[in-house]
């Protein structure tokens, strides 16, 4: 069986991304450990891994927050493009990037 690997889009990520993060196994509930470092690595890479962190709030400031809004939806995205589809079933619901990182972890 082929494993299904995550591959940046050239459409929407940068040259950096294309270069540096070539292909991460997408994840199947199995070694979180590796692919969560992976994980990390690709959402610092996008600049959002405060997000999901923590260390990154949602702002008051309306113009600020629409700058957020989209960095969440990167880093929610990332993850859940990186994992097998009955993951992204099962973990899709949660719409909070923090929250989806830390339910992750905890299962």
């Amino acid at each position: 069986m082929v494993s299904e690997e995550y591959r940046p889009d050239p459409c929407t990520d940068d040259k950096m991304a294309e270069s540096t993060a070539t292909s991460i196994k997408k994840f199947d509930g199995t070694d979180y450990k590796s692919w969560s470092l992976e994980i990390e690595i690709l959402l610092e890479q996008k600049e959002v891994l405060g997000i999901v962190d923590g260390t990154e709030e949602a702002p008051e400031d309306a113009t600020e927050l629409k700058s957020w809004k989209r960095q969440h939806g990167i880093a929610r995205s990332t993850i859940l493009l990186a994992m097998e589809r009955s993951l992204q079933q099962q973990y899709g619901v949660q719409k909070d990037a923090k929250a989806l990182w830390d339910q992750l972890k905890e299962d």
